[in-house]
């Protein structure tokens, strides 16, 4: 999926296109291993500045990592450029139709104590509208809370209290699904108390 959709951005874009650009706000305290990286960025022909960023996902027949997903949107979240000006942030998810509506529209987390199951991606992501959908940390159920306190203890990262994602794009084809999110941050944006990594 990477390759297409990098030679569709040059072909589009006047600017540098960088794959597996470092994360500019999420490896300041990485010492060892691979540091922190976003799928896909654009840069602005003149002043090489950051314009817009991209986080991608194949929906394969197996069953999707909850985590990654939310790791995927909070560090879209969290990106900022050092001249502090707007960058745009997508995320897209693509598979074939069958996987995409089992492993990743329709996934369900666990809510403890017997509780039941309840649609995980859903509280994050709207799968049937264009509308804008705000992001309430703290209103979140207790998987997709756990998994946000994991993106902040693993990246040494303060959580937005909201954020916003709206559907930009949602097309099926010959048996393939495609959808894009597009991901902000909250005007006068607000974090939580950092978690710490114990």
């Amino acid at each position: 999926m990477s390759q297409p959709i990098g030679e569709y951005l040059l072909h589009h874009h006047s600017g540098e296109l960088k794959s597996e650009m470092d994360h500019p706000n999420l490896n300041e305290d990485v010492v060892k291993g691979r540091p922190r990286q976003i799928d896909f960025c654009l840069s602005s022909r003149e002043k090489d500045r950051l314009t817009a960023a991209f986080e991608l996902k194949w929906v394969t027949e197996n069953q999707f990592d909850k985590q990654r997903v939310v790791d995927d949107l909070l560090r879209q979240e969290v990106l900022r450029n050092k001249e502090v000006q707007h960058v745009y942030r997508y995320f897209l998810v693509a598979g074939k139709s069958v996987n995409f509506k089992k492993n990743f529209q329709n996934s369900r987390a666990n809510l403890g104590g017997g509780a039941g199951r309840i649609p995980f991606f859903s509280e994050f992501l709207d799968f049937n509208s264009d509308v804008e959908k705000t992001v309430n940390i703290i209103s979140l159920s207790a998987p997709q809370r756990e998994a946000c306190d994991a993106f902040s203890k693993y990246y040494n990262s303060q959580l937005p209290r909201r954020f916003v994602t709206a559907r930009v794009f949602n097309g099926t084809m010959d048996g393939f699904s495609v959808f894009i999110w597009r991901i902000r941050s909250t005007k006068s944006r607000k974090v939580l108390p950092l978690i710490a990594n114990t």
